[in-house]
């Protein structure tokens, strides 16, 4: 069993260590996300600065990571739900949401319910902050976490284009889980 916790700074060398082992892991699959600059360390910083930034931890041991924003998100703003990828659209709008972003967790942990697990607490922390649903995206290419995210019962709604990225693929297979 695990506990989900905010991050601090000295959390910042196992948190790098995740997010290569899970950038080391798409890369394996064909995956360019993550393969580029964004996100960087200076990412992983401001999200703790800021208070966005979560650990699950079992065992005394960071198993796993995420950002957690609550609010407008701007990579959220636009959405196109007419592409092949296909979608609804967000499914609420001018509600409170939070987003979901880096989520990750240590190579051992994958598979053994440490997601499933992990995602339940993030909910529970988004409710707890009023949010009316929770917004993620993935790579298109990446079939686990698209799956993963179906099977957690998130909705497909389209695609959103993260212009940061500017060495790979920019487009995000969107979804989002209502609460209420």
């Amino acid at each position: 069993m695990g506990s989900l916790r905010l991050a601090r700074q000295e959390d910042l060398p196992a948190m790098m260590d995740i997010f290569a082992q899970a950038k080391a892991y798409m890369a394996t699959q064909g995956i360019d996300q993550w393969q580029g600059d964004y996100p960087g360390e200076q990412d992983f910083r401001e999200d703790i600065a800021n208070g966005n930034s979560w650990l699950w931890v079992e065992n005394d041991q960071v198993a796993g990571i995420a950002a957690l924003v609550m609010g407008d998100d701007p990579f959220y703003r636009v959405i196109d739900a007419t592409t092949a990828s296909g979608g609804t659209g967000w499914l609420t709008e001018d509600t409170p949401y939070a987003a979901l972003h880096r989520f990750a967790l240590r190579k051992d942990r994958r598979g053994a319910g440490a997601a499933s697990a992990m995602m339940r607490a993030m909910e529970d922390v988004c409710r707890a902050r009023g949010a009316a649903s929770l917004r993620t995206d993935t790579h298109r290419g990446n079939m686990p976490m698209r799956g993963f995210l179906l099977k957690s019962g998130f909705t497909l709604c389209g695609e959103v284009i993260y212009d940061v990225i500017t060495d790979a693929d920019p487009v995000r297979i969107a979804f989002e889980k209502r609460f209420v």
